[in-house]
């Protein structure tokens, strides 16, 4: 875009300033910032550069220094943060980027430069990219360390996740298939009279399959939603630790865990309607409501249907508050159990040097301290995820609460909770045990 045109749109007085600071934005500043992510800068040139972008952003405003008007002022106004800052974050970015490339790529070579004793040129700057990256750094209280960090939960969540779902999806099969069953009608039989009933009853009916239906969804997104989920309890553990590399305390464990499950509420509501349905349909086919029960072919089928029929994108985030009153508790007494067992057995806080079967018996407790906790949750996350779109029976996560109270009492709340315990204690213990053991395998 040529310089005429932008600054015919930046003096424009009809062009609003919001407008004037998204086109900033998206169009000039890169421009500034070009390079500057791998170019080690001057403080001189720095300065510079500060300056012009304070001049044009007074200019957009049409406002002068003779106004009298402070330069936070002007950028709250505008909506931009200062062009010095963007620098270091772009620079920051990009040796997180680098650091996660393999020694031998051609990206590093940037980062590999040493420091020429040769005299350099006028103009040219007199501090290495690996210099000006050290001393930003230290601004912003980071370690080399830590900028792989984020790569390393990834992985290791993955396979956490893998390990949960592979252990424990029969149990959940079970989990859902009571919780969803209808209310029987006076004088008539539950379709399932217990946990080991509904196992016997999915075995005749669809085979050893039917305990793993519905889970091609959660296999799909396993690797996201432990990524997530992991990813951010560690970024949130950099926020809360008050010193770099310092272990952290139990109540600091619960607030990581807490926040980590509000990121992973909104991937999991999807997941858990798909698979939901696909493990309640059976169950809801030889009910009354088997006139509306739908048959689905697969995943992408529940997807399909939900996105055509149940007003689109908004009908896969059906029961996203329960979701959340689930994980977000749920996760926060999760990793806060876990971490005290695991600072219980250590006898401290270095908890590096546990055995795995430790890990085996903290992460299967602490998986079980998560259902108890949150178990009428579930169950009313389930009930709504499964109701039918055309004739609900609920209209929000209060009705469906005061609704189960009323006709199958407090018990009704805790449908399917032994299936739930018996997988919560293997399945997060294989989750743990996974997780730690490829974290430490990473380094």
């Amino acid at each position: 875009m040529k310089w005429r045109k932008a600054s015919g749109v930046l003096c424009d007085a009809k062009v609003p300033i919001k407008l004037k600071g998204k086109f900033y934005r998206t169009a000039i500043r890169p421009a500034i910032l070009y390079g500057t992510e791998c170019w080690a800068v001057k403080s001189q040139h720095e300065n510079k550069v500060g300056v012009a972008e304070m001049r044009m952003l007074r200019w957009m405003c049409g406002k002068t220094r003779q106004d009298k008007i402070r330069n936070e002022a002007i950028r709250e106004r505008v909506g931009v943060a200062p062009i010095v800052e963007k620098m270091v974050e772009n620079r920051l970015r990009w040796f997180g980027h680098v650091e996660r490339r393999p020694v031998d790529s051609v990206v590093r070579r940037v980062d590999q430069m040493e420091r020429r004793q040769t005299i350099r040129g006028r103009g040219r700057p007199k501090k290495t990219i690996r210099e000006v990256i050290k001393k930003d750094l230290e601004l912003n209280d980071l370690d080399r360390s830590m900028m792989g960090d984020v790569a390393k939960d990834l992985a290791a969540g993955t396979v956490g996740g893998a390990a949960q779902l592979i252990c424990g999806h029969p149990f959940d099969t079970i989990k859902v298939k009571l919780q969803s069953q209808p209310a029987p009608l006076p004088g008539q039989l539950p379709k399932y009279s217990g946990a080991f009933d509904a196992v016997k009853q999915t075995i005749a009916a669809e085979g050893a399959r039917g305990l793993y239906k519905g889970m091609g969804a959660p296999l799909a997104t396993v690797a996201a939603f432990n990524a997530v989920l992991f990813t951010v309890r560690g970024q949130m553990e950099t926020l809360v630790r008050s010193n770099p590399g310092s272990p952290l305390t139990v109540d600091q464990q619960f607030v990581c865990g807490a926040g980590a499950g509000v990121a992973v509420s909104i991937l999991a509501c999807p997941t858990e309607l798909i698979k939901c349905r696909l493990q309640a349909q059976s169950a809801l086919a030889g009910s009354e409501t088997a006139t509306v029960a739908v048959k689905y072919g697969g995943p992408m089928d529940v997807a399909r249907h939900v996105l055509r029929s149940e007003g689109g994108v908004r009908g896969l985030f059906k029961g996203l508050v329960p979701t959340m009153g689930r994980e977000i508790p749920g996760n926060a007494i999760m990793f806060g159990v876990y971490e005290a067992l695991k600072q219980k057995f250590a006898g401290g806080t270095d908890t590096s040097g546990l055995s795995r079967g430790s890990l085996i018996v903290a992460g299967g407790l602490a998986g079980a301290s998560f259902w108890f906790l949150v178990y009428p949750t579930d169950v009313i996350k389930s009930v709504i995820q499964v109701d039918d779109h055309r004739n609900p029976k609920f209209s929000g996560s209060f009705d469906a609460f005061r609704k189960i109270r009323a006709t199958e009492g407090f018990k009704g709340l805790y449908k399917g909770f032994g299936p739930a315990m018996a997988r919560s204690v293997p399945a997060n213990a294989a989750c743990f045990l996974a997780y730690e053991m490829t974290r430490s395998a990473l380094g």
